[in-house]
């Protein structure tokens, strides 16, 4: 013999619910207190109407359990005086509390390695309900606890004594407080071992017929029967109406109760008839046996199945009043061996997710998850979220198949990211075993890799709306794109110190060299201004768009294009031998005849030859980006550009931001691979001029970023943080410069680099964005 300490393992079922509570064991104590293995389960009664009473004072109390409790005249009443009053007494059909459950199950399995403790197949058994009971189990001394569906218990303890074969239909019906349960399950073979499967939560048939309200009908006829209020007071602390309930119909019993005054009586009476049942669902007739069963008698489970309304040719079987704590042993056993007990669906789980800013309902939980029952899962594909920047919580919707409402729950971390950091929701859930586990884990930042946040429901504000309505209200607008640059011109720049049209009069036909300085020069006009950006403007004679400025007479501004016809017959006829003409051209900017730009990208594209005069490496790629006007010219300037070397030197630079900022339909002419090029070539760049910053090579860099950032005509969401992976790229190189710039003296140059860098973050960001940017960039230079 052994001690119970010693033995391998020991296995407890339990059918714990207050009406009749069993436990089956596979081991019993014998005489001498020694333990023996019983392979056959022993039974242990814990007799009906299962209650705790408290004995000892209230300051220090001691509570106690079993069928011993029942019998205690403690809360029966004030004819046995004190230990009468009605707080000594808890019924464990009341309100749930896991400390009387727990003295329950050690009272009859004290100190089980392993237990199964059935429970209802209904909607109420949720998530709290659920850790109610393995708190319970715990604080009973069960060392590995784990909950199965009573259901699934009753359909293992009959496999065990009658013949079910795979893809058998079995149908359940559980005798309820309230009604009916009903269940139906289909039978799987795994590794040659019948497993049930659960595909839907049981369904409650509320119905005069259940338990409670069969308790409540006997204890009324008892009462009026009396006709005496003193034994109708007493009734409401004896147990004969619920034994009654218990009884099949017939069963006649007496109980000798106290009164208020001490006096005593006997009360006796007959189980009453069941009422008609309620409906039973449709798919109970297409079971191929469906089981009866009940915590009560035998005889009463008997009249309960007589009274059910099946189809003919259903085989009804009914089943042991214990077969909910011998089915529990049976789970034991195979938790224990690592045999599947049951196969279950897990309640499905939604999220919302924003994709390109539009929020959709994400499943966590597939609608076909088929789970092994005792063990853990995990979402094969976790959902990917960003957690913000700065924030020390995220909040994520959630909707549960079994809770009335979703929920916006909240995780927390003690130290925010600095960025937005792509994170990954993970669940992880046992069937029936409790609230399902959410965590958001990190690959690539540590604290989240290496402590993953829970995200937690029951903390979570629930929201009465529905699901659909939640996700219109999440969509976010397109993000911000930085409006099309068109650079001023004002007559001031003809008339005034520059005299353009002074110099457009005295042309000779020749010399362009004079009013390709003027077209070229620009200047703050309003510079006295109390607006720093009306101040900051500047002003050219031609607009960007090739526009005239008010003011300017036609006499004059037909002398410029007289003059500009002029200039791309000698550029064209290669006379010139300086670059005044084409720059007189390209500083008129869309102004200048499309007959220009094709030998300008000729000469950029290939060996330049002896003909091309001195500063032509900055006159042709950025008067190319200047003039570039239609597809032709996009795609030619678009393939010049891609076919030099990285990284781009700063005329070339200039180029791509001109183009990128003054046109809206260039990018009908480029395509992700372009861009995703270009933007790693920007962050090459960024790299350079983080090491330094008064370096005036780059000082087109921050414009041609917010040129790409138009790419969003395109895609709405590119270069968008937790949107698109090349935002991260850019904002990784931007803060980079920025925290550069805190070591770095402060000069005037440093300070423009720093206000433009944050200008263009914040686009990233989608944040107290400027939709002038790309002019407020231009003053900038």
């Amino acid at each position: 013999m052994k001690r119970l300490g010693q033995l391998r393992t020991s296995l407890a079922g339990f059918d714990i619910n207050g009406w009749w509570d069993r436990a089956v064991r596979n081991w019993r104590l014998t005489d001498d207190g020694t333990v023996a293995l019983h392979e056959s389960g022993w039974l242990v009664d814990g007799g009906p109407l299962s209650c705790t009473v408290r004995t000892g004072s209230k300051a220090e109390p001691s509570w106690f359990a079993g069928p011993g409790a029942r019998l205690a005249p403690h809360g029966r009443g004030g004819g046995w005086g004190l230990i009468g009053a009605s707080d000594l007494r808890r019924s464990l059909r009341g309100a749930f509390l896991p400390e009387d459950w727990g003295l329950t199950l050690q009272r009859l399995a004290p100190h089980s390695s392993m237990a199964v403790l059935g429970i209802p197949d209904l909607p109420a058994m949720d998530d709290a309900a659920r850790e109610a009971r393995l708190e319970a189990m715990r604080m009973g001394g069960v060392r590995r606890p784990l909950l199965t569906w009573s259901s699934i218990l009753v359909c293992l303890n009959h496999c065990s004594s009658a013949p079910l074969h795979k893809d058998m239909c079995v149908g359940v019906v559980e005798h309820d407080p309230q009604g009916l349960r009903v269940q139906v399950l289909k039978m799987r073979e795994r590794d040659g071992v019948l497993v049930p499967m659960r595909r839907k939560v049981g369904q409650l048939l509320p119905s005069p017929i259940g338990l409670a309200m069969r308790e409540r009908r006997i204890a009324e006829d008892l009462a009026r029967a009396a006709g005496d209020d003193r034994v109708a007071q007493a009734l409401a602390l004896a147990d004969l109406p619920g034994l009654l309930a218990l009884d099949g119909p017939g069963h006649e019993r007496s109980e000798l109760i106290r009164l208020e005054n001490g006096d005593w009586v006997e009360v006796s009476g007959r189980s009453p008839d069941l009422p008609e049942p309620p409906e039973l669902p449709a798919g109970l007739s297409t079971c191929d046996v469906v089981l009866v069963h009940g915590p009560g008698s035998e005889a009463l489970t008997l009249a309960l199945r007589d009274g059910l309304n099946l189809a003919d040719g259903v085989a009804v079987d009914v089943a042991a009043p214990d077969a909910v704590a011998r089915g529990s042993l049976v789970a034991a056993e195979r938790l224990r061996d690592g045999i599947p007990i049951w196969f279950d669906f897990l309640p499905k789980l939604d999220t919302i997710v924003l994709e390109r800013r539009q929020a959709k309902s994400c499943p966590l939980v597939g609608e076909d998850e088929d789970v092994e029952g005792g063990r853990d899962w995990r979402s094969p594909s976790p959902i990917k979220m960003y957690w913000p920047a700065g924030g020390n919580e995220l909040r994520v919707w959630l909707r549960k198949e079994d809770a009335a409402h979703p929920r916006k729950a909240p995780a927390h971390i003690q130290r925010a990211p600095e960025r937005n950091v792509e994170v990954l929701l993970h669940v992880e859930q046992s069937p029936a075993q409790g609230r399902a586990k959410l965590t958001l884990e990190s690959r690539e930042w540590a604290p989240l890799r290496e402590n993953p946040a829970i995200v937690r429901w029951e903390d979570g504000d629930e929201d009465y709306r529905d699901w659909k309505t939640i996700i219109a209200a999440e969509s976010l607008p397109p993000p911000s794109i930085p409006d099309r640059v068109i650079l001023s011109a004002h007559r001031d720049m003809w008339y005034g110190a520059n005299d353009l049209a002074g110099k457009l009069d005295s042309f000779d036909g020749h010399d362009f060299a004079p009013i390709a300085k003027a077209l070229t020069h620009r200047s703050r006009l309003f510079w006295q201004s109390t607006d720093p950006v009306t101040a900051a403007r500047q002003y050219y004679a031609v607009d960007s768009d090739g526009g005239r400025p008010d003011g300017v007479s036609d006499r004059h501004w037909d002398r410029l294009l007289e003059i500009l016809g002029l200039a791309e017959r000698q550029f064209l006829a290669g006379t010139n031998r300086n670059n005044d003409a084409l720059r007189v051209l390209t500083w008129c900017f869309h102004l200048c005849p499309a007959t220009v730009w094709p030998p300008v990208v000729a000469a950029l594209t290939q060996e330049p030859g002896p003909d091309l005069a001195q500063g032509w490496q900055i006159i042709f790629p950025q008067g190319l980006g200047r003039i570039a006007k239609g597809g032709d010219a996009f795609r030619a300037t678009i393939s010049y550009l891609n076919g030099l070397p990285l990284a781009w030197n700063r005329n070339q630079q200039a180029c791509a931001s001109f183009l990128l900022s003054r046109n809206d339909d260039v990018f009908a002419c480029m395509d992700r691979a372009t861009i995703e090029q270009w933007a790693h070539m920007v962050q090459e760049l960024m790299d350079q001029q983080r090491l330094n910053l008064e370096s005036r090579s780059y000082i087109y860099l921050p414009t041609l970023i917010a040129g790409l950032v138009r790419w969003r005509l395109v895609e709405p969401t590119a270069f968008l943080m937790g949107e698109d992976p090349l935002a991260d790229v850019l904002a990784q190189g931007i803060d980079q410069i920025l925290e550069a710039a805190e070591t770095t003296p402060l000069t005037k140059f440093v300070a423009s680099v720093v206000q433009g860098y944050s200008l263009v973050r914040a686009y990233l960001d989608d944040q107290n964005v400027q939709p002038d940017i790309l002019i407020r960039l231009f003053d900038l230079t």
